[in-house]
């Protein structure tokens, strides 16, 4: 087996002879992408292996199935499920606009586009698949809250 595959269910477990004191729990994470001010808000997420963070869709025995007509607002949904060992580390990754002050002027001769702002949270899976939020978020040093940034 490949080190960026986890084996997909219990039964494969056995084949390959993991030790059975290792604890395996499924999960289903949801990434998405919707539609928000002044752009679009996009959720992620991430799976550590070995060294390294994999795509949960990417990860060995991972189900994806993509939820249809997701409603207003939400460019597209996708269920992945998973049987991951307890412990196993997860980041979810959110990607939305930054919220801008502008002039009238400045609004009608800078671009229109807005800054990306980045969240990354921590979380591992516990007992019986619950994803167990590790960290503080890293959107703001020691928790302080941003302000909007003014472009010149």
């Amino acid at each position: 087996m490949h080190s960026a595959e986890l084996p997909a269910s219990s039964e494969e477990r056995r084949r390959v002879g993991e030790k059975p004191t290792l604890a395996y729990a499924g999960i289903v994470l949801t990434e998405q992408e919707t539609v928000v001010d002044r752009g679009t808000c996009a959720l992620n997420w991430f799976v550590r292996v070995a060294d390294g963070w994999v795509p949960a869709a990417k990860v060995g025995g991972a189900t994806t199935e993509f939820e249809s007509g997701p409603g207003p607002g939400v460019v597209w949904r996708r269920h992945t499920r998973l049987e991951l060992p307890e412990g196993t580390r997860l980041l979810c990754v959110e990607r939305r606009p930054e919220e801008l002050i502008r002039t009238p002027l400045e609004h009608l001769t800078k671009t229109r586009s807005s800054p990306q702002k980045t969240i990354r949270r921590l979380y591992s899976v516990g007992r019986a698949g619950q994803v167990v939020h590790e960290a503080a978020p890293t959107e703001a040093p020691s928790g302080a809250a941003r302000k909007p940034r003014r472009l010149r």
